[in-house]
C-alpha cells in the first residue's frame, strides 16, 4: 500500500465517523513541527480523536457513548 492509499483510507474512516477536518488539521500540524511522516501523521491524528470517544455524528446522535436519536 502506498503512503496516499493509507492517507485516503484513514480520511475515509475520518469522514465516516466525522472527525476528517480535525484529523487533517492534527496531521498538518504534526508534518509542519515534527516533521512526522505524512501517512503516520493521519494514523496517528486517527487514533488521537478515536479514542477521545465522544465525537459529534449528525444532529441527534454521539459516538463512543454511542447515544441515537431516541425514537
Amino acid at each position: 500500500m502506498t503512503e496516499s492509499d493509507e492517507i485516503e483510507e484513514v480520511l475515509y474512516e475520518a469522514s465516516y465517523l466525522g472527525i476528517r477536518d480535525k484529523v487533517m488539521g492534527k496531521a498538518a500540524d504534526w508534518i509542519k513541527r515534527k516533521k512526522m511522516p505524512k501517512s503516520v501523521a493521519y494514523r496517528r491524528a486517527l487514533e488521537k480523536y478515536r479514542k477521545k470517544g465522544r465525537i459529534n455524528i449528525g444532529s441527534n446522535g454521539v459516538f463512543g457513548e454511542i447515544k441515537h436519536s431516541e425514537k
